[in-house]
């Protein structure tokens, strides 16, 4: 079995003294550090450092090591670029980290189940819209007045929910059998609202741009890198920065804010320049709906 072990660097320390015997120091605070995970390259897998056995999450299931979120985030992206073609040469165009959270695979039909019963599943990319943001969203953007609204990865229907009653609501949702990227060429929509799953983002929003009119306004939740983890050689970067509509307000969510997940997400808004440029969601879900009431800017 191959092991790679990488080690932080040791700090070397001088004698007590020069006389007596020599007192040793006190460990610095880098030499305290819990010691690092190793990755296997022929198992393709990260194990824990004091049992040795597989850990897939910040905790080892087998002997309760916890790792610092920085060396599980380091290995687990280590070891799934290694499993790329081409290794740590793959191709630059993809790279972005994009998928550094690729949720585990789970079949349509078990899918839909889960979405049915209303349960979460954050290991497989079940995670649902907070009530609390989507009405924020609502109460941002309802002066808009859409009649028809389309919810691309609907999951179960949770972003979309103030909506109902007051605009139509055109939803796609693959478990559910209706495929977005076999949708038609072109769907009129008043305003289109995605929250996908988390390393997808680029692809759905490629086809939303696509299929509705070129003055929808778009929302669209995103990991942070889907802006700052693209390589300026790459073509990642020269779509997003030469071909996006421009980006008229970003709101700002707090870490956690979606169950099972560590990462930090935004949404991204195309198309409704009567908005601030920037808004932190209220942090007082109870305050939610007062503060997004009067957040529309007269142009």
């Amino acid at each position: 079995m191959q092991t790679v072990e990488i080690k932080i660097s040791e700090i070397q320390h001088g004698s007590g003294g020069t006389t007596g015997k020599s007192q040793p120091k006190r460990p610095d605070r880098q030499d305290r550090r819990p010691p690092a995970p190793s990755l296997d390259l022929d198992d393709q897998i990260v194990r824990c450092p004091k049992c040795g056995r597989e850990v897939q999450s910040l905790q080892c299931g087998h002997c309760g090591s916890r790792l610092p979120p920085w060396q599980a985030d380091l290995y687990a992206a280590t070891i799934r670029q290694l499993a790329k073609p081409g290794g740590d040469r793959a191709n630059t165009d993809h790279q972005g980290g994009d998928d550094e959270h690729e949720p585990l695979e789970l079949s349509l039909s078990d899918r839909a189940a889960i979405l049915q019963t209303g349960k979460q599943s954050p290991e497989h990319g079940i995670v649902y819209t907070p009530p609390h943001v989507a009405q924020f969203l609502f109460n941002l953007l309802s002066p808009l007045r859409p009649k028809i609204v389309l919810d691309v990865a609907s999951g179960n229907g949770a972003l979309s929910l103030p909506w109902r009653g007051i605009a139509t609501v055109i939803e796609y949702e693959l478990a559910f059998g209706n495929d977005f990227f076999k949708c038609p060429d072109s769907i009129h929509a008043d305003l289109v609202l995605c929250n996908p799953p988390f390393g997808k983002e680029k692809e759905f929003l490629r086809r939303i741009l696509m299929v509705v009119p070129q003055t929808t306004p778009v929302v669209i939740f995103c990991t942070h890198r889907v802006r700052l983890g693209s390589y300026a050689s790459s073509h990642d970067w020269r779509w997003c920065r030469d071909e996006w509509p421009p980006i008229t307000s970003i709101i700002s969510l707090p870490r956690g804010v979606f169950k099972g997940v560590n990462d930090t997400v935004e949404i991204l808004v195309f198309r409704v320049s009567d908005l601030l440029p920037h808004y932190f969601l209220p942090s007082d879900r109870d305050h939610d709906v007062q503060c997004g009431q009067s957040v529309l800017v007269s142009p």
